[in-house]
């Protein structure tokens, strides 16, 4: 669920990625939006603030959305607009 504890797991996800990481590798983010009580969270935009806070460099022109017809069950059926890889960069220190 999108709250604290999400973004406290994904913070710490996207350091441990971040310093494995070899520079100039790529970092490949699958993600969408979600909706909660009918407004929708800014969770994508959350993601790549949390990444190049980090160091990483985010490729908007390698990355892109798709249009998918959701899981049309359970949370996963409360998503806002489409499907998005995120494309970033590990920057050379």
């Amino acid at each position: 669920q999108w709250g604290a504890s999400y973004r406290e797991f994904h913070a710490a996800a996207w350091a441990e990625a971040h310093r494995v990481l070899q520079p100039h590798g790529l970092f490949l983010l699958n993600i969408k939006d979600h909706i909660r009580d009918g407004v929708q969270q800014p969770v994508t935009a959350w993601h790549v603030a949390a990444l190049t806070a980090l160091g990483f460099q985010f490729d908007a022109a390698q990355s892109g959305g798709v249009t998918t017809q959701h899981l049309r069950q359970g949370a996963t059926s409360e998503r806002a607009g489409q499907e998005l890889i995120l494309v970033f960069v590990k920057v050379a220190p």
